[in-house]
């Protein structure tokens, strides 16, 4: 309940203050009711003469709605009853139904001078609604809206009455239910005067007026905009919602009605029946849109945004995932995560909405900000194991995927891909934040081996180059019976001869294809394969047999000078035949000969006799380490050379 003040003014010593339930303290707000209750001249068509005047006072906390009757019962013409209804500022937008308020107006009863009616405020329910079951019969869509439009206008207004007296004073009463407070006490009317009435200069917001004295508006057919239309329909039609929602958001619309007209055409939009998807997605666009141009802070209409852009809205609207696909592609700094539930959305979306989103995320290049943090983060909102299926239905969304989030790329489990899938996912790793970001090089690197996945040299020494410990998985792998080596691979080994060499101390037990590999990657006379040891070099000499190529030897002869153990000499006695042979027949490779020359003894006569040069380090080394010259009795499987060597000794 509210209470109304109440005041009588009448003709008493010409038109003056007669009776009420208040004096206000303001001499001018007095003088203000007292002038705007005085007789409008207004005369009906149909010879009605009662009108209503509504205005704030802005010296008194008060906004007065008031009926004038003309008083025919007075002697002197031109006098009339006014009842003016005096409601506080702060009551205004409680009041629900402003047409309750026409049947509190009392006319003067002529014969009884006791006013003591008026003397009294009033106990009003506020919240009290007008009944009726017809709602203006001569008055359609387009007109209402049009004065509603013009009840907005900042501009004072004159129309042309043209309306049943009755019928426009409750019209104009229930458009008051459409206005924000804020609003409502900025806006004065009147429905009923000859010409137009104005206070100290100041015309009334919106008056009817009987005499066209120029600059007077006649309502047209012609809807304003969506938003006048919407309000029309439901005062026509006895519809609250609209007017029960601009009350409900009067605080964020309150004085201002670009505001309030912004909000109106949101409403309309929302309400909007679609004909097909794309009209969907203008009228999504075109709500975002309106709820920028109409609230640009983040902060502006914060309740409005948080009701509008619920998750109803897109589902009537082309779906979740659209929605949110525009949320992270439009200019957002009019909006708050909080307002759109941005984050919880997410979370909220199946995988495969998710996904959806995704698709559309990567096709826009319009990224805004939250746009691109969802790109960063895709691990929040779903894990490896829910997009693993890709690699198999679409490759080019699970690869635009882990290239852009380094967590679920390595939560990748590279042993469950096929062949195909891992070749086509290798083509990430030409982006230089990825190889940056990527922990499991030895999964990957195992996986391409096992799956015979022809590796590129860069992409071998990337892989080593981030794990050393793919160069001992790459020697496990070659060194089991029918696994091959790659080539580029292979060749890569040579930047890393000390994991090579760890990884040879390990094992008893080579092919001849890792052999090849150890031969092609270690210079046998490096100072670190001295300090290594002689002894982790057994597998290969063991593996070495009379048909393998020369170069094994040569490399096996040129190790065994790193030390002067008995390893070392087990590796001469090894190599010395099948090199020195093939010096005899004259069939040693100039290239291979340069390389051991260097090993040979040097003499000064027969420099030319590279078996002798040959013979003579042998016997050199024999005799350093302690041997007698029984050694070399059958230090070969040739009797000659033999016996060149006994010669010699």
């Amino acid at each position: 309940m509210i209470e109304l003040h109440q005041m009588l003014h009448g003709y008493k010593l010409g038109h003056n203050y007669v009776q009420g339930s208040i004096f206000l303290p303001s001499s001018h707000d007095m003088d203000k009711i007292a002038t705007l209750s005085d007789w409008s001249e207004f005369v009906d068509t149909g010879g009605e003469r009662d009108y209503i005047t509504a205005y704030p006072l802005f010296e008194s906390p008060y906004y007065v709605i008031a009926k004038s009757w003309y008083a025919d019962e007075m002697r002197r013409p031109g006098c009339v009853w006014t009842h003016s209804l005096l409601i506080k500022r702060d009551d205004l937008g409680k009041i629900i139904d402003y047409r309750q308020l026409l049947e509190l107006f009392k006319r003067p009863i002529v014969n009884e001078e006791d006013f003591s009616v008026y003397s009294k405020s009033i106990v009003f329910n506020e919240k009290a609604v007008y009944h009726e079951n017809k709602y203006y019969p001569c008055l359609n869509e387009a007109k209402v809206s049009e004065l509603y439009a013009l009840m907005l206008s900042p501009q004072p207004v004159c129309i042309l009455k043209e309306t049943n007296n009755t019928e426009l004073q409750k019209l104009l009463l229930h458009l008051y239910n459409f206005l924000p407070s804020g609003i409502l006490w900025q806006r004065s009317f009147c429905s009923g005067t000859a010409l137009p009435r104005s206070y100290e200069g100041q015309l009334l917001s919106l008056q009817f007026v009987t005499h066209d004295g120029g600059n007077v508006t006649y309502l047209s057919n012609k809807i304003p905009y969506h938003g006048a239309q919407l309000v029309a329909f439901s005062l026509l039609n006895g519809q609250r919602q609209m007017s029960e929602l601009i009350r409900h958001f009067e605080t964020e619309l309150f004085d201002d009605e670009k505001r309030l007209r912004g909000f109106l055409e949101v409403v309309a939009l929302v309400n909007r029946v679609c004909q097909n998807d794309e009209e969907k997605q203008q009228v999504l666009l075109s709500i975002l849109s309106q709820l920028s141009e109409t609230f640009p802070q983040p902060t502006e209409g914060d309740n409005i945004k948080r009701s509008v852009l619920q998750p109803s809205l897109s589902r009537d609207l082309g779906g979740e995932e659209n929605f949110l696909y525009i949320i992270s592609t439009i200019d957002i700094s009019s909006f708050t995560e909080a307002q759109i539930g941005y984050i919880q959305r997410l979370h909220a979306l199946s995988t495969e909405q998710f996904l959806n989103l995704l698709k559309l995320l990567y096709s826009s290049e319009n990224l805004n900000e939250w746009g691109k943090q969802l790109v960063r983060n895709i691990n929040y909102f779903v894990s490896y194991a829910e997009i693993a299926w890709l690699r198999q239905s679409d490759r080019v969304l699970f690869q635009t995927i882990i290239s852009s989030n380094t967590e679920l790329l390595n939560q990748i489990v590279w042993a469950d891909f096929s062949k195909v899938e891992l070749e086509s996912a290798l083509s990430i790793f030409s982006d230089k934040e990825i190889i940056k970001a990527f922990k499991h090089w030895k999964e990957l690197f195992k996986t391409m081996l096992e799956l015979k996945v022809p590796i590129a040299k860069d992409l071998a020494r990337m892989v080593l180059s981030h794990d050393e410990e793919c160069v001992s998985e790459y020697l496990t792998y070659i060194n089991q019976e029918e696994h091959h080596p790659q080539l580029p691979v292979s060749e890569t080994l040579e930047f890393y001869p000390d994991a090579v060499l760890t990884w040879l101390s390990g094992v008893s037990h080579i092919t001849h294809e890792t052999a090849y590999v150890l031969m092609n990657s270690i210079d046998g006379d490096s100072p670190l394969v001295k300090t290594k040891g002689s002894k982790i070099w057994m597998p290969y000499a063991n593996v070495l047999n009379e048909n393998d190529p020369i170069q094994y030897f040569v490399f096996l002869y040129i190790l065994s000078f790193n030390w002067q153990d008995d390893y070392a000499l087990s590796y001469l006695h090894k190599s010395f035949y099948p090199i020195h042979n093939l010096l005899a027949q004259d069939k040693f490779d100039y290239s291979l000969w340069y390389k051991i020359e260097p090993y040979t003894e040097h003499l000064f006569l027969t420099f030319w006799d590279k078996c002798k040069k040959m013979r003579k380090m042998v016997i050199r080394r024999l005799k350093e380490a302690g041997y007698s010259k029984t050694v070399v009795v059958n230090y070969t499987p040739d009797s000659l050379t033999n016996k060149w060597l006994t010669d010699e000794w």
